[in-house]
């Protein structure tokens, strides 16, 4: 097939692809261009003996705004193989973009330092159950350099606090989804659905019309199954503790869920009276 495709390339042709490299076009932007492998190319310019010469010496293809954005993920601790993917060049192509403008790489890059700040922050976030991406989005970091600074995530330990709390119910009683709350909160889509799950136990429980598929588990198992999972413990060990089954053990939970939610909206619509 290459050789069916470079039997096609004309001499005029050949000659206006090299002029196209000699002007700053990389092959691979160049095979793009023309629907052409880069060895037909280099093969057709051997063939009708056009040199090229060491065009990349001096010259690059590579925007300010691309070295701008490689030097910004080199300093939140990216390594430069990365880095080149994400701008869609070669890592040598990204270096020699470099040297042509003049810069010098820094010995701190790739080493994936975080300040203070970011390393405490980090662990509050994680701590809240958030995976490495989450809490890289968050912090404008590169995942490597989490993993650096963090061989092992901490134990989450997820704790709804009053101000929590009260963000919760108002943003339940406005309808909001589990992933809006959670971005709100700082926490995973799973502990929303078990603070919403604590805060509506006492009435889930407490209603005489609540009689579903509760298994022989009671408020206070309920609690303590919430309170363990909020400590990042296994669905597998606690229902096997509890002597229950995943899919009753979450049915419960999403029918204490609707009955919360459902009731702080009635409370909601009544004091809008």
């Amino acid at each position: 097939m290459i050789k069916k495709q470079y039997r096609t390339i004309s001499r005029e042709f050949a000659e206006k692809m090299s002029g196209d490299i000699r002007a700053g076009a990389s092959y691979r932007e160049t095979s793009k261009k023309y629907g052409l492998t880069n060895f037909a190319i280099k093969t057709a310019f051997t063939f009708y003996k056009i040199k090229t010469g060491n065009i990349y010496k001096n010259r690059t293809s590579v925007s300010d705004a691309s070295v701008k954005k490689a030097i910004r993920m080199l300093e939140s601790g990216e390594t430069q193989q990365r880095t080149a993917e994400a701008l869609g060049i070669h890592v040598i192509t990204l270096k020699r973009a470099f040297r042509i403008k003049g810069i010098k790489k820094d010995p701190s890059w790739g080493k994936g330092r975080l300040s203070k700040q970011q390393d405490a922050r980090a662990r509050i976030l994680f701590k809240n159950g958030l995976s490495y991406g989450r809490v890289s989005i968050d912090l404008g970091v590169s995942k490597s350099s989490l993993y650096k600074q963090f061989k092992k995530i901490p134990k989450p330990c997820f704790e709804l606090s009053k101000k929590k709390r009260a963000e919760l119910k108002r943003l339940l009683a406005m309808g909001a989804d589990r992933k809006m709350i959670a971005e709100k909160l700082e926490t995973t889509d799973w502990f929303v659905l078990f603070a919403t799950v604590k805060l509506g136990l006492k009435d889930y429980f407490n209603s005489p019309g609540n009689r579903k598929v509760r298994n022989a588990l009671t408020r206070g198992m309920m609690e303590e199954i919430i309170n363990r999972k909020f400590k990042g413990e296994t669905t597998g060990a606690l229902i096997k503790e509890f002597k229950t089954t995943k899919p009753t053990l979450y049915r419960l939970f999403s029918l204490v869920e609707g009955d919360c939610i459902k009731r702080l909206k009635d409370r909601s619509a009544r004091r809008a009276k």
